[in-house]
């Protein structure tokens, strides 16, 4: 990493002032387009450009320049987008990538070059508590949370037992972590499948020998349907409950149709939340891109809202990257879900984590439907742990 140190020292010094207002702003958008995972990224780009248009097409007044990159949801090319990005392209900002392991490697170069990383989805565990990151900021949510609301669900309605499910990654863990964190009943086993893994049967075998009260799983969006799908066909449904977070979401719904009816799954957004803003949101994304949106799309739409708020209080002058970072935290605007948002001193999202059931709507399409708030105004485990200073 000493070239890029050496490359971005370079870039700074020939940079404009400060002083000046930019004449447009670059916005890096890092995440995956290709593989199983690639409706994370369609959904995201959408949410961003949705949220672009609602704005005038301006950022704080800024023309905007979007900067793509696809990781192919892998780590080392995540890091090469994001390097291109900061030493070519010169973005002024990072946003992206909607999936854990890949953000995590896009945060090691941003980290290094002081560039804001604002996640529309994930906030990682590892960048929540001593590790918390002054130009990383979640503006969808913190990964644990997610299952706590998921697990508080579970034991509100007394389940005597669970069996946890995930792939081993950073993601998955952090998942499991965050169920048990408030479930207050047995955990009958904690399984880690492989990362890529999509034949579940061993799995559906062993948690069916265990007969649980109610099966708790988290995979990315493709691994989820595969799970869901061969869950259904071993004629598991009606035999243990299953219960998610929102990487069941539009995602992959669509796909899953009647399989995933009845799911609840923990969120900190659905399209079923009762807000003017959202309900803007959601029609006119449907209308823009013949589709329901998901999480991540909601998130994105977040990005977009808090770099316009940031960058108006600046009067366009992004130059200085760590006064941009201090305009990002302190950012006031209304988020999707009808919220004042704020982060905490982590730059996680303090906000409410819904528990929504996978219904139809009138048109017969499934939805993350009567959003229950479970966990209000909640500031994750980790915020305690960090020692940001600067604001």
């Amino acid at each position: 990493m000493r070239r890029t140190g050496l490359l971005l020292a370079t870039i700074l010094a020939v940079a404009p002032s400060a002083g000046w207002a930019a004449d447009k702003i670059k916005v890096g958008l890092v995440t995956t387009y290709t593989g199983s995972e690639a409706a994370y990224g369609e959904m995201e780009t959408d949410g961003f450009k949705l949220g672009l248009q609602h704005l005038g097409g301006k950022l704080g007044g800024l023309p905007v320049e979007i900067v793509t990159g696809d990781d192919e949801n892998k780590t080392d090319v995540a890091i090469q987008q994001a390097t291109r990005m900061v030493e070519r392209d010169r973005v002024d900002v990072i946003t992206g990538p909607a999936l854990t392991t890949t953000l995590l490697g896009v945060n090691k170069i941003t980290r290094e070059a002081k560039i804001p990383l604002i996640s529309g989805g994930p906030g990682p565990s590892v960048l929540a508590g001593r590790q918390c990151d002054p130009y990383f900021f979640s503006v969808g949510w913190q990964n644990d949370a997610l299952a706590e609301a998921t697990g508080q669900y579970l034991a509100d309605r007394k389940v005597e037992d669970v069996y946890l499910l995930a792939p081993q990654i950073q993601a998955g863990r952090d998942m499991l972590a965050g169920v048990k964190r408030h479930f207050t009943g047995k955990v009958v086993a904690e399984k880690y499948t492989q990362m890529t893994q999509m034949d579940f049967a061993a799995e559906i075998s062993e948690i069916q020998a265990a007969a649980p009260k109610a099966l708790f799983i988290f995979f990315p969006a493709g691994q989820e349907s595969n799970f869901i799908q061969q869950w259904n066909q071993a004629g598991m449904k009606d035999k243990v409950p299953l219960y998610t977070m929102n990487a069941l979401d539009q995602a992959n719904l669509p796909g899953l149709g009647d399989l995933a009816l009845g799911i609840p799954i923990g969120a900190n957004w659905t399209e079923s939340i009762d807000a003017p803003i959202n309900k803007k949101f959601v029609d006119d994304f449907v209308a823009a891109y013949g589709k329901i949106p998901s999480s991540q799309a909601a998130a994105a739409y977040n990005v977009a809202l808090i770099l316009d708020a940031a960058v108006k209080s600046l009067g366009g002058k992004i130059e200085d990257k760590d006064a941009l970072r201090h305009a990002i935290k302190t950012a006031q605007f209304v988020q999707v879900t009808g919220k004042p948002f704020r982060f905490g001193v982590n730059n996680m999202p303090v906000e409410d984590y819904y528990v929504a059931t996978v219904a139809k709507n009138a048109a017969g399409k499934p939805i993350m439907a009567n959003p229950v708030v479970v966990l209000h105004d909640y500031v994750d485990v980790y915020a305690k742990d960090c020692k940001m200073t600067g604001g």
